[in-house]
Parts: structure tokens; sequence; C-alpha cells
């Protein structure tokens, strides 16, 4: 919200260099440089490059005005509508409402259209549940679900699968002592007085599984996106840590990751990114 006396038209002259010239337009100089901008409050606009060129304007955003998008009222929902309830139903683990927008999404005839809801579906598998065998099954298939031809009930099939599997919160999986011990361990490591490499985290995590120390263990998970220590790098050392524990089903976990790493670089990113794989498959060394 807008000062008070910005809001009444009094010419100020602030320390962060706010001016208002009148009760619609403010002077706000920039937040690098020497350059001043002038801001409409009434028409939301801001005369800075970047605005200019359609990109998010930081001045607009400091000063709290929002630029709302128009509501459009269509008889059906959007591709990206689609996908997003598909998503929300898997998550609920409502399988007929998932079946549901999936035939919504098929309905869509763009080119990346199924490559997509097949990538969606991939993610699903990693998202909520700690099932290893199913995420095996659905990168083993997604070569063949993200192509045009396939059947949509190969992809139907998939979505049944991960919908069987109950949520990684759900009590019958564990999911209340991991979220306990998360949440210490995001404590713990506000509180590290030690530097955070990925040497030093690979050094905790080593004691934390000699130790049996849940808490620490996902504080180093959490510690890893800290210090820049990518996706791959850490299935690597931890299928290393798995080896190491003669534990099958983590090194399984880990595989999951360098597999789908190497068939399907594009998506990997994002099929890692959405679940926290490492997070797991630490709870599954330490179980």
């Amino acid at each position: 919200m807008l000062d008070r006396s910005l809001q009444l038209g009094a010419a100020i002259d602030r320390e962060n260099g706010k001016i208002l010239q009148d009760r619609r337009t403010i002077r706000l100089k920039a937040f690098q440089g020497d350059e001043w901008y002038n801001i409409s409050v009434e028409a939301k606009t801001c005369d800075c490059p970047d605005f200019l060129n359609g990109a998010c304007c930081e001045h607009l955003n400091a000063l709290g005005i929002h630029r709302l998008k128009p509501f459009i009222p269509k008889t059906h929902p959007t591709f990206s509508q689609a996908l997003s309830g598909m998503v929300k139903s898997i998550r609920l683990r409502r399988v007929e409402d998932s079946v549901y927008w999936l035939v919504s999404l098929d309905t869509f005839q763009e080119a990346q259209s199924r490559f997509r809801t097949a990538r969606r579906i991939l993610i699903a598998s990693a998202e909520d549940g700690h099932s290893v065998a199913v995420m095996e099954k659905v990168v083993d298939s997604f070569k063949k679900i993200s192509k045009v031809d396939a059947g949509i009930e190969q992809l139907a099939a998939e979505l049944v699968r991960i919908c069987k599997v109950p949520n990684w919160w759900h009590a019958s999986t564990g999911g209340h002592d991991y979220i306990y011990h998360g949440m210490v361990g995001e404590r713990q490591l506000l509180q590290l007085r030690t530097e955070r490499s990925s040497e030093n985290f690979k050094n905790m995590l080593g004691r934390a599984i000699v130790e049996q120390d849940k808490t620490k263990a996902l504080a180093v998970a959490m510690g890893f996106s800290q210090c820049r220590f990518g996706g791959t790098k850490q299935a690597e050392f931890l299928l290393e840590c798995a080896k190491k524990a003669d534990h099958k089903e983590a090194q399984r976990l880990a595989m999951v990751h360098l597999s789908a790493k190497r068939h399907y670089p594009a998506i990997t990113t994002s099929f890692v990114s959405q679940h926290g794989c490492w997070q797991v498959e630490l709870v599954l060394l330490l179980t």
C-alpha cells in the first residue's frame, strides 16, 4: 500500500528517492543507476525499459502496484488449466478425476501437448509417493506414452498406477515422522556454524548414516541446494552411500534419476526437483 502522504499528493523527498509529483504520478529513482522513472498509479504503468519491453517491473512491485489480467470467460479450460486439474487430482489420489482431465488434455492437438502431458505424469510418479517400483515403471513407459500415437488408455494406466500409491504424508507411509524430522532438520540447518560447502555436507551425511540420525540427514538434503550441488551429483553421491550401506532399494532410487538423466535429459530437472528424491532416499538409507 502506498504511503498516505503519497496518496494525498504531498511533494516529498525520502531517503529511498521517491518523489510524488501529483496524485497520479510517482517519480522513482532506479534501484541501480541514476535514472528516474515515471509511474502512473491509476494506469499502473512505468516508463522503465523492463516494463516497456513487457518484462516484470521491479518498480511497480516495490510499490505494490500490480496489473490485473483481464478475465475472459470460456466454455472449456485451456491446456494449462486442464493440466493443472490433472496434477491436483493425482496429488489427491482421485483416479476418476485425473482420468477426466487426461481425456480433456487429449483433445488438444498442439505438437507438444502429448509430450507435456506425459512429462507431467512422469513428474507425478516422484512427486508425492515413495514407491520406487512405480517410479521405475513410469520412467520405463515414458518413451511410449509421450508419443502422439500412444493410446490414451496407456497414459490412464500410469495414472492409476500412481494414484494407487499412498501420499508420502499419509500416516501409513511414515509421513508424520518424516515431516517432524524434516522440520527439526531445517532448524538445525539455520543454526549451522560450519561452512556450507558440498564437502562439509557430504561429510555430515556420512556421519548421519553411521549414527542413524534422520534429522541431520534431512538437514543435509536441504543444505545441498544451498551450495549448488546439482541433482545428478547428489544422485551419484547418494548411490555411493547406498552401495556402502548395501541398501538395494536406495540404489534403485538413485538409478531412477540417473537413468532418466541418461535417456530423457530434457525432463530430468523437473522430475527430480518436484519431489526431493534425495530426502526419500535418505529415509530409506536410515530405516
